[in-house]
């Protein structure tokens, strides 16, 4: 893990705390903004994982 954090759900936020970092793989959660911030993440060049807590942890048992 590189960093952990909060920030507001913003365009600008994401852009302020992602510009700097070299490109990385970001893991999130499925949820309401996660398509519009996954497309940033990618834009910023950025690998996104986005999983569905509730899938996967029927799929580890």
């Amino acid at each position: 893990m590189v960093n952990r954090g909060r920030f507001r759900t913003t365009a600008k936020a994401l852009e302020k705390w992602f510009t700097d970092i070299p490109p990385a793989r970001v893991a999130m959660e499925a949820g309401t903004h996660s398509i519009w911030i996954s497309e940033q993440f990618q834009e910023l060049g950025h690998e996104v994982i986005v999983a569905n807590v509730r899938e996967s942890r029927a799929n580890l048992g």
